[in-house]
């Protein structure tokens, strides 16, 4: 499927009447983000012009004056139109934050700007996540220097009889291990 855009004027974007989102707590915040980094996650609409995604980036736009957008054109019927809406939406609310998983917050110089996104304070995320230093890629020399520091911490399993034990996972690669208490 081919991905179809075109410039609108802001004022030919429609919003939906049936609308199933209370989205003015976040216009302020993606207003904020569309000065910052741009208009980077386009509106999506129908035949009609009407939007079937993007409610929130249309108000944020108007906010910031702009006078045309560039938004993407629908080519699903009308059916397939009023799921996606629902299930666009939907999916969002599903999604989680694994804290351990976001190292990049460690790297960003003006953490300030991106703490005004969260509800919670910034530094008891990054304080209980995963290590507190800046995250590091993984490299071959990386793993085998890793390796050689815990290599007397891992043993066979099979030789853990009547031995104490715990089980663990790598939060890296997810294999398990079983470790010396």
């Amino acid at each position: 499927m081919s991905v179809k855009t075109k410039k609108l004027p802001i004022g030919n974007i429609k919003p939906y009447w049936r609308n199933p989102r209370d989205n003015k707590e976040a216009v302020a915040k993606v207003a904020q983000s569309i000065e910052r980094y741009g208009y980077n996650s386009y509106i999506t609409v129908d035949k009609n012009n009407v939007i079937v995604t993007g409610h929130t980036r249309h108000k944020a736009l108007k906010q910031l004056n702009y006078t045309e957008v560039e938004v993407i054109v629908l080519d699903l019927d009308e059916q397939k139109i009023k799921e996606f809406r629902i299930i666009d939406n939907k999916t969002s609310e599903i999604a989680e934050w694994n804290d351990d998983l976001i190292p990049e917050l460690r790297e960003i110089v003006e953490i300030d700007f991106v703490d005004d996104f969260f509800d919670e304070d910034l530094s008891f995320v990054l304080d209980e996540s995963t290590g507190s230093e800046s995250y590091n890629p993984v490299t071959d020399e990386n793993v085998e220097k890793k390796s050689k520091e815990l290599t007397d911490k891992f043993v066979d399993p099979k030789q853990l009889y009547g031995k104490q034990f715990e089980e663990v996972i790598c939060p890296a690669c997810g294999e398990e291990f079983e470790v010396k208490r």
